[in-house]
């Protein structure tokens, strides 16, 4: 899976203290299992790719699914870590046949806390890529600790 793949250089790049493009494909790491996650939720084969229209299509009938409180599942970010975790238990919570255990309950909830930890401003974002930033060991801490949660949760996640 390429978010293991993205972890694994992440975790590299840490231990030569090339702290910021840790810091950034942590956070891609992350994203990829909560997208993945979706997808392969909402019926798409483990060994489809995912194309750009395709995740465009969903992001953007995200942004108009409103949540209980009458907020957009999924901001127009290109990248919405939080956005995807909010799909992702939104999702599993339509399925009228399966009300969420408890577990489920703490896992998605779970995901929703950890990718609003790591897409605050100050952690990650995409636009990392083109600047030149200060990374705080205990940012990187908490980016990578959530990323890697989301690698040990990868499967529970997706549902198998």
């Amino acid at each position: 899976m390429a978010a293991c793949s993205r972890y694994d250089e992440a975790e590299d790049l840490r231990r030569r203290n090339h702290l910021l493009a840790a810091l950034y494909l942590y956070g891609f790491s992350a994203e990829m299992c909560l997208a993945a996650a979706y997808f392969r939720r909402a019926g798409f084969p483990r060994e489809e790719i995912i194309d750009g229209g395709q995740r465009n299509v969903h992001m953007a009938q995200a942004q108009k699914t409103r949540d209980a409180a009458g907020e957009p599942l999924m901001g127009r970010d290109k990248h919405p870590v939080d956005g995807w975790a909010r799909l992702l238990e939104w999702q599993r919570r339509r399925d009228p046949s399966r009300p969420l255990s408890p577990e489920e309950e703490r896992l998605f909830g779970d995901a929703v806390i950890r990718a609003k930890q790591v897409y605050i401003y100050r952690h990650w974002r995409p636009r990392l890529r083109y600047t030149t930033v200060h990374v705080a060991r205990e940012q990187l801490d908490e980016v990578r600790e959530c990323a890697d949660w989301f690698i040990r949760h990868r499967h529970e996640l997706t549902g198998g």
